[in-house]
């Protein structure tokens, strides 16, 4: 957990020394775990981000209770960002069990949230994608710290998403050090095979920032 909240710290560092004067235009894509809720709050919290919106994704729980726990980070913090439901489940391979061990049943360490008075949007996370950076081409970030399953999914929709996307950041992969879920892998890129294939393989911009 230790280096993961490291490398959440290092990639929103990365991206504060890389914005210029304007706001950084934001989507981040997430699975909150407790280690995202904690880049919610930090992203929140940095003046020079405009966060268009939060999409969910399974991962640390399962996506139903990771797009409530990113509304109940929001509702806490009283921010007015959407927040749009994603992928349930991997393009190709089945999910595996959520890492209660870890993050406890509700993904927030088993801090008993009350269930959160905001609502998802109607549009899923892979329409949101395509649809927020037609209307902002060439300036959005996508920030993505869980699975790549909803930006693949938005890539088979609207291939256009590769040229209209400013960059795409991803906490991911274990280049020279042990993985988190197997020795050589970690759990975002373990997570959907063929969704970090496409996502990498894309034709854009793409900063990976690993254990």
């Amino acid at each position: 957990m230790t280096r993961i909240v490291g490398s959440l710290l290092l990639m929103l560092t990365n991206i504060c020394f890389t914005a210029n004067a304007q706001s950084r235009k934001l989507i981040i894509d997430c699975d909150p775990g407790i280690d995202d809720a904690t880049a919610l709050i930090l992203a929140m919290q940095y003046p020079g981000f405009e966060i268009l919106g939060i999409t969910s994704v399974f991962g640390n729980a399962y996506v139903e209770q990771a797009t409530n726990n990113a509304l109940r980070v929001v509702e806490l913090s009283g921010r007015n960002i959407p927040v749009y439901k994603g992928a349930e489940k991997p393009l190709s391979i089945p999910i595996e069990t959520p890492p209660d061990f870890i993050h406890g049943k509700d993904g927030l360490g088993n801090t008993n949230q009350p269930e959160p008075r905001l609502s998802y949007q109607k549009k899923s996370a892979a329409e949101f994608i395509v649809d927020i950076t037609k209307k902002y081409p060439g300036q959005v970030t996508i920030l993505a710290v869980g699975r790549l399953t909803n930006l693949a999914e938005a890539i088979k929709l609207d291939s256009s998403l590769i040229k209209n996307v400013k960059e795409v950041v991803i906490m991911g992969g274990a280049l020279r050090v042990p993985g988190n879920a197997t020795p050589v892998g970690d759990a975002n890129i373990r997570g959907d095979h063929l969704a970090e294939d496409i996502v990498f393989t894309a034709p854009w911009k793409v900063t990976m920032i690993g254990l």
